[in-house]
């Protein structure tokens, strides 16, 4: 236990072993983990507009008597049965 706390401080005490140690690990993940690259990228010719990255849904807007205003998605919205008495806050 000693041995390991003395190497530890060592370690810390000297930037460049510190810097040998991470290097030879990051080579170690790199040679462990690293392959091709699994996916193309490929350029595609087209139209691109600001409107096709927006999902179409049913949305509710609301204002406050501030200005403030809100655009919330319909589905975050739950139906009240016969008798129910709203969410409370």
């Amino acid at each position: 236990m000693l041995k390991q706390i003395e190497r530890y401080r060592t370690i810390l005490g000297s930037e460049q072993l510190l810097m040998e140690i991470v290097v030879a690990e990051l080579r170690a993940v790199r040679d462990r983990y690293g392959d091709a690259r699994r996916t193309e990228i490929v350029e595609e010719e087209g139209e691109f507009r600001i409107e096709d990255l927006i999902v179409e849904e049913d949305v509710a807007i609301t204002v406050s008597n501030t200005g403030y205003i809100k655009r919330t998605a319909v589905s975050n919205y739950r139906t009240q049965r016969r008798g129910g008495l709203g969410r409370k806050g």
